[in-house]
């Protein structure tokens, strides 16, 4: 029987066809037979190929830390998705893995003990249950795990005498649910994020708050889950102020503002905000209510004109750069990256003595390209990672900032 193999490019050659990545060709004239060999290992791949992806990132988060920068670039999934199935292989060992059964089937199971995925993989491969069947065991196993009835959840305050209980943790299936023992570090909080303390009570709105180093006295306005996208999505105010030490200007422009984390760490060393421009008005409310003085902008950064705005000395943002590993595009010319194209618009125009780019620690990809962008505007530009747990938080954060000056 031939054996695969991959060539130069890393292709997969095997039984006279070779496999790429935008499609399957023949290699010169093979067999009925190998035909259909082929058609075996490629269902068989279907199945396997997510949890070849998540033991990859595993292997190299073991052996080197933290690599989604690097796992991004050689891959073509978004990061939520590289860590999903890095938590579901982690979750479900090799040993329990059933060949006959797809990688949803597993993801469903993921959540349970050893034991329980064991039972209902079992009973999915001998029934040949769908996924739909697998994940009504899965509420089943989890409900009588509860006791059934009422289930016995912690009360979290949401205001003055209004309570909510949290319905998250029992669907949790992936690495954005996590109980917080006291005194440990806190994992990266995201816009869908849940943390508990060890009684089972979800962290209230205050408390997260806090995880990103709000202050206290920072008002929130919205519903509940508009204040902890909010949050969830800031720059933390105390690394905008360890940042923003570098700075020596005393006025500032904020852009893609959010709810005002990176406003809030700057005025504590003295620099005011004299406008700021945010498309989702739910957010700017918040800017609003800390910041009211400034001059707000809700609207699509692509129709306001920076010669109707003061002239600052700093401008500030975080544009979302959804595009920047995308393999074989260009940056600038992914129809993805227009918000950073508007970043870098806004510096044009306006020519502030010095500006600050904040990002998820994936665009050190496009590095090179970001600073020729601003070098090209006349700036010298230095680009830097931050970690949370480096400048006193609590919080395992990672920031790329990029900053420049003329």
């Amino acid at each position: 029987m031939e054996s695969l193999t991959l060539s130069s490019n890393y292709d997969i050659e095997y039984r006279g066809f070779k496999l790429h990545s935008t499609g399957l060709e023949a290699v010169g004239n093979p067999s009925f037979e190998q035909w259909e060999d082929v058609g075996k290992f490629i269902k068989k791949s279907d199945k396997c190929v997510q949890f070849w992806l998540g033991d990859w990132v595993n292997y190299g988060e073991y052996r080197w830390g933290e690599k989604y920068s690097q796992a991004l670039d050689e891959t073509t999934y978004e990061q939520h998705a590289l860590e999903n199935m890095a938590s579901v292989a982690r979750k479900v060992e090799s040993s329990r893995r059933r060949e006959e059964l797809s990688y949803s089937h597993h993801a469903e199971v993921a959540s349970l003990t050893p034991d329980k995925q064991e039972k209902i993989l079992d009973l999915a491969e001998k029934e040949n249950l769908t996924v739909q069947e697998v994940r009504v065991l899965v509420k089943e196993e989890k409900r009588l795990l509860e006791g059934g009835g009422m289930e016995e959840r912690k009360y979290t305050p949401y205001g003055d005498n209004i309570f909510y209980v949290s319905t998250k943790w029992q669907d949790s299936r992936d690495d954005s649910y996590h109980k917080i023992k006291a005194g440990q570090p806190y994992p990266t909080l995201k816009r869908r994020s849940w943390f508990y303390h060890e009684d089972m009570r979800e962290f209230s709105l205050r408390e997260y708050a806090r995880v990103q180093d709000f202050p206290d006295s920072f008002k929130f306005v919205g519903t509940y889950e508009k204040i902890k996208d909010q949050i969830g999505n800031a720059v933390s105010p105390k690394m905008a102020k360890y940042v923003g030490a570098r700075f020596k200007g005393k006025t500032c422009g904020d852009i893609f503002a959010g709810c005002g984390g990176l406003t809030c760490g700057l005025e504590e060393l003295g620099i005011k905000s004299l406008w700021a421009v945010e498309r989702e008005e739910d957010f700017f409310r918040t800017y609003g209510f800390n910041f009211p003085d400034a001059k707000l902008i809700t609207q699509d950064i692509r129709k306001v004109d920076p010669a109707t705005l003061p002239k600052v000395d700093i401008i500030v943002g975080g544009p979302p750069c959804q595009g920047f590993s995308l393999s074989g595009l260009r940056f600038k010319d992914d129809p993805r990256n227009e918000m950073y194209k508007e970043f870098v618009r806004f510096v044009g125009a306006l020519k502030p003595g010095e500006f600050l780019l904040e990002n998820v620690p994936q665009i050190q990809g496009i590095e090179d390209e970001v600073i020729k962008d601003f070098s090209e505007l006349g700036y010298g530009v230095e680009g830097f990672l931050v970690k949370g747990e480096d400048i006193g938080m609590r919080q395992k954060r990672h920031r790329y900032f990029f900053y420049g000056c003329n």
